[in-house]
């Protein structure tokens, strides 16, 4: 017949029970101690090569950027350029006219004179207002490529 345990023996029992217990809570803690650690090391692993090639694409973007600001500005000034020589030659186109319409005026009869003369200062307060709206937004361009 099976012995009964004593109220020792339950201690006892319950008590090295509790020990076992202890100890794989201890030896299970110092695991995930240990796998924490290493997860650790490959995140800092893994994040250190993703910063540094975040940094390398950063400088990259950087650089882009300025390469490229650097030829809007050279477009910018060639358009510039062109503009003014564009003005350059509209100015003498226009000196021209205003000689063979002013000769035009000097053969007419003075009526038709004055009309052509009226015609010409509106051209000319056309031209001029037309010069004045290129000028400024030449002028809103040069501003947004220096900010």
């Amino acid at each position: 017949m099976p012995e009964i345990p004593t109220a020792e023996d339950v201690t006892n029992f319950a008590k090295e029970a509790l020990y076992v217990g202890v100890g794989l809570g201890v030896l299970t803690f110092q695991k995930l101690q240990v796998r924490r650690r290493e997860i650790e090391r490959e995140l800092a692993d893994r994040f250190a090569g993703v910063r540094a090639q975040a940094e390398k694409l950063g400088e990259a973007t950087e650089e882009g950027a300025g390469d490229a600001r650097a030829r809007i500005e050279r477009l910018a000034e060639v358009v510039e350029d062109r503009i003014s020589e564009l003005e350059r030659r509209f100015d003498d186109l226009e000196t021209q006219l205003d000689g063979y319409v002013a000769a035009l005026e000097a053969k007419l009869p003075e009526q038709a004179a004055e009309l052509v003369k009226q015609a010409r200062e509106a051209v000319k307060a056309a031209r001029a207002s037309a010069r004045d709206a290129a000028r400024e937004a030449r002028g809103q361009v040069r501003t947004l490529l220096a900010a």
